[in-house]
């Protein structure tokens, strides 16, 4: 289609989930295709949202959308730059997954982390 002067946008759509490296590759990999922006999927399957904003950001490739969920389109959204700073920054803070009698710094103490 580009070759016949239509007005084509490219997106590379990724998963969240796909490991760091892994990212970078495939951005790399279809840098041929010169693509406009990505799409992330899945993010709300993603362990953690920092390694597919990371590999997007010094790949200087612009994201456009992400989906969170099974249904299209109410699954899809336009990314908000505060938003996925504060998901990042909760993926950062401990979770206390256990019984509030025991403390964050005793758990490690333990040897548990």
């Amino acid at each position: 289609l580009q070759k016949h002067d239509i007005p084509v946008k490219t997106y590379l759509v990724m998963t969240a989930t796909t490991q760091y490296k892994a990212m970078q590759e495939i951005i790399k990999a279809f840098q041929i295709i010169e693509p406009t922006a990505c799409i992330l999927t899945k993010m709300d399957e993603a362990a953690s949202k920092g390694p597919a904003l990371s590999a997007l950001i010094e790949q200087q490739l612009p994201l456009s959308f992400i989906t969170d969920g099974q249904q299209v389109p109410e699954d899809i959204h336009v990314p908000r730059a505060q938003t996925l700073i504060n998901q990042c920054v909760a993926e950062l803070e401990p979770k206390n997954d256990y019984t509030d009698s025991v403390k964050y710094e005793d758990w490690v103490a333990e040897g548990y982390a």
